[in-house]
């Protein structure tokens, strides 16, 4: 049944044109989860992922290494932070991204971000090289979200 659901819904979504966010994102329909992963480099690369769930705006920040805070943290996003990160996933069009940027360099951090309708994972996107300015940004956004709640990262 919740495969079904998911199924129904990623048709819609790319039936809708214009409006394919709209009622996937609707936070009173659906249980709407944004994640991101910071992962380490050979240096002092901050690790850590956070968690936003839009439908209750609790986010869950996990510092693993070289974050100033580590262990877990959370804490309550606004109405406005969850509008701009429903807006940040229209503005990068995530979910017309290619699920991976990577290329032969070694020694940079990945980001990878996840879009999670009713606890199914819909969509994500491994960027550690050459990802479009527009995730780039949506990416920066969660972190100064993050940043703006619990003070610097590293």
């Amino acid at each position: 049944m919740r495969h079904l659901l998911l199924l129904s819904l990623i048709l819609t979504l790319f039936g809708c044109g214009t409006n394919k966010y709209t009622s996937l994102l609707d936070t009173t329909k659906n249980q709407v989860e944004v994640s991101l992963d910071r992962s380490p480099c050979y240096g002092t690369c901050p690790v850590y992922s956070v968690n936003f769930n839009l439908s209750t705006k609790e986010a869950t920040f996990k510092g693993l290494k070289f974050t100033r805070l580590s262990g877990e943290r959370t804490f309550t996003l606004t109405n406005e932070e969850v509008s701009s990160i429903i807006d940040g996933l229209k503005n990068c069009e995530y979910l017309g991204l290619s699920d991976s940027y990577d290329g032969a360099i070694s020694d940079i951090p990945s980001c990878t971000t996840a879009l999670i309708i009713n606890g199914e994972k819909l969509k994500g996107v491994y960027n550690r090289y050459d990802g479009p300015d527009a995730l780039i940004i949506f990416e920066t956004h969660l972190d100064n979200i993050v940043m703006t709640h619990l003070g610097s990262i590293k």
